[in-house]
């Protein structure tokens, strides 16, 4: 039976050892792998048990790679499986190291979604539309992303939101003459995710209070 002879600590790496079978070089492992599979020099492993520590400093290293990431800040489950794609990771291992990762309360795309959401709106740079689909564009589920506007936004605040981005932008472009103000305004709001009945009011309401100052 196949023998592990050596397990070397790495040079340049001291959490990763190289574990030799019978004399020959084997794999590259991460140091919980040691431990999780209690190997040691002098140790019998069959063919299962080697694809066993195969299968384990996967998982261990894609761990890693999404503890890594996850550092940076908070992330979706789609935009670690994404980024764990991008690794060459195999899907059954990626679903694995999520599904970890959601145990610990490291992934939690229900707070998420309502930290990101709230992140935007109190940027005041953004309407319903746009909101949903840059959650959607994170791996959320539209059901769930409006789910969490409904909770967060309501459409007297959206409109507020919209008329204070509209009158920093009319500030910008005071020099112009009225329908080029009125169409790169309208233009900002559509861009920005407001629907047409926030961008009919906002306009109407802007462009009235304009008039009146210049009568």
């Amino acid at each position: 039976m196949p023998t592990i002879t050596a397990i070397e600590e790495q040079k340049k790496n001291k959490n990763r050892f190289s574990i030799f079978i019978d004399g020959e070089f084997f794999k590259g492992v991460m140091q919980d792998v040691i431990f999780k599979l209690n190997l040691f020099q002098g140790k019998e492993v069959n063919q299962n048990e080697l694809a066993k520590i195969l299968e384990s400093e996967e998982f261990e290293y894609a761990k890693s790679l999404a503890l890594k990431y996850l550092s940076i800040r908070q992330r979706t489950s789609f935009e670690i499986q994404k980024y764990l794609k991008k690794k060459n990771i195999e899907e059954a291992t990626t679903k694995k190291v999520i599904q970890a990762m959601k145990t610990l309360g490291l992934i939690n795309d229900e707070e998420y979604s309502k930290q990101y959401a709230l992140e935007l709106i109190k940027k005041g740079k953004a309407g319903y539309k746009l909101i949903l689909n840059k959650l959607r564009n994170r791996g959320i589920k539209t059901e769930n992303a409006r789910d969490t506007l409904k909770e967060l936004l309501n459409e007297d605040e959206e409109l507020q939101i919209a008329l204070n981005l509209a009158k920093k932008k009319l500030k910008l472009i005071a020099h112009k003459e009225k329908q080029k103000k009125q169409k790169s305004i309208n233009d900002c709001l559509i861009r920005k995710g407001f629907n047409f009945h926030i961008v009919n009011t906002v306009m109407n309401k802007l462009f009235k209070a304009h008039n009146d100052s210049d009568s």
